[in-house]
């Protein structure tokens, strides 16, 4: 059983840029989460709008996470409503958690000259 966290948008920490270094972006949005998931491994990747103008100095990503047992979805989006309401902001999307609702990734497409985000990574 997998389950994913989908951080969007928040505030990034000073001198912190995902560009040069994606893994250190990617870690302090761990150290965000409960504890549980801070020694876990996942796979993680930024989302389309990481990296474009308007979004300087926020971070927006998701992970994913194998998990021990099957989570319904209901008690996952009380996860998640907990989560934030500790951190104080929205740090997990409790949308994901909807089973009628498909999420789909993709690299996005660029209409105008931008660089392309950070590339996906794994966390070991």
């Amino acid at each position: 059983m997998s389950s994913q966290a989908h951080v969007d948008k928040i505030k990034a920490p000073p001198l912190t840029d995902p560009a040069f270094d994606p893994a250190g972006a990617v870690e302090y949005v761990i150290g965000k989460l409960p504890a549980e998931f801070w020694d876990g491994s996942c796979h993680w990747h930024f989302t389309a709008s990481q990296g474009l103008p308007g979004y300087e100095g926020l971070l927006s990503l998701r992970l994913w996470y194998w998990l021990d047992r099957a989570i319904a979805d209901d008690d996952l989006k009380r996860w998640a409503a907990k989560v934030n309401a500790e951190a104080g902001f929205k740090l997990a999307d409790p949308a994901l958690y909807n089973p009628i609702q498909p999420h789909y990734t993709a690299a996005p497409l660029f209409f105008i000259d931008f660089s392309a985000p950070p590339p996906a990574g794994r966390r070991p």
